[in-house]
């Protein structure tokens, strides 16, 4: 008498297989990122809604600041942009798509760069209206690039290995 014979069938690994582990964590990320840039454009939009804008564009007004109108635009622009990419990486993610690395790595890229240059924008606005010493303002610009940075080589060498 024999006994029969269990072939367990495998297939081969067709690629990814599910979200899990540190990509839980990314995707949590997203969607706080989702959520405090939404709350970003509804803190912008009340500045247009409660006079702000309207303020500070008044040339004849006390608050007159064509550059600080200059960096609410940019603020909402770039929001809405970072808010989009996000949906569409997330659906790159779920979908289990090729491209999900590069857009990834991209939008990390690219929100060092718009961080850092907000961050010169808003430090030249300050140094004009505020008078902080110009060391100062170096040195929390070096300080935020190399932090930046770091961050930067961390997740991208996440997705390289």
């Amino acid at each position: 008498m024999s006994l029969p014979v269990l072939i367990d069938e495998q297939r081969p690994n067709d690629g990814p297989q599910g979200i899990g582990g540190w990509l839980v964590l990314i995707v949590i990320g997203y969607i706080f990122t989702i959520l405090s840039t939404a709350l970003m454009l509804f803190e912008i939009y009340n500045l247009y809604i409660n006079g702000t804008v309207a303020a500070v564009t008044e040339k004849k007004g006390d608050y007159y600041n064509p550059e600080l109108f200059l960096l609410i635009n940019f603020e909402m622009v770039i929001n809405i942009l970072i808010f989009l990419f996000i949906v569409i990486i997330l659906i790159f993610l779920f979908r289990k798509k090729r491209l999900y690395p590069k857009l990834a790595i991209s939008l990390i890229v690219g929100n060092n760069i718009i961080v850092g240059l907000d961050h010169l924008f808003c430090n030249l606005i300050a140094l004009e209206t505020t008078g902080v010493e110009f060391a100062q303002y170096v040195v929390r610009l070096i300080a935020g690039i190399i932090n930046s940075q770091v961050l930067l080589k961390v997740i991208v060498g996440y997705f390289y290995t």
